[in-house]
């Protein structure tokens, strides 16, 4: 059972991912925004199939807003990867990344993650925030 276990979560875990739907704010109002959150995505050295696929969902999904949780860069990934998967992603989609540990330890650090990001139209917050009115009212 253990080497079940490993084996999910080693190997085919990062092969699949979930997309879920949720209504929330007042459905009267009859607006609605989509939003997208990714998290974890540790680029390595390659840009790999299972980041092609979830380039073309997220294509499909054209979310109002793309949210990056942290670790978009694996300890010893490169840019390579990072520039692949998004030059794949529409370019109009927003999109809003925040550093995770990972990030910080990848040798190519943390502005040239920012400066690369910046150039696919992702604003990347490092101890800061920002406002997203064009969004609001949605509810």
């Amino acid at each position: 059972m253990a080497g079940a276990v490993l084996l999910d979560a080693l190997i085919l875990e990062k092969y699949f991912f979930d997309v879920k739907s949720f209504d929330i704010g007042r459905k009267s109002s009859g607006k609605k925004i989509k939003l997208a959150l990714l998290t974890d995505l540790h680029f390595k050295q390659n840009l790999l199939p299972h980041h092609r696929k979830l380039a073309t969902k997220l294509n499909q999904i054209n979310p109002d807003l793309l949210l990056i949780a942290g670790d978009t860069l694996d300890s010893s990934g490169s840019m390579e990867p990072v520039k692949s998967f998004f030059s794949l992603l529409n370019q109009s989609i927003k999109k809003v990344s925040i550093p995770g540990n990972n990030d910080y330890k990848a040798s190519a650090g943390i502005d040239t993650l920012e400066q690369v990001l910046q150039k696919y139209n992702c604003y990347f917050l490092v101890n800061e925030s920002k406002a997203y009115t064009w969004l609001w009212p949605w509810c």
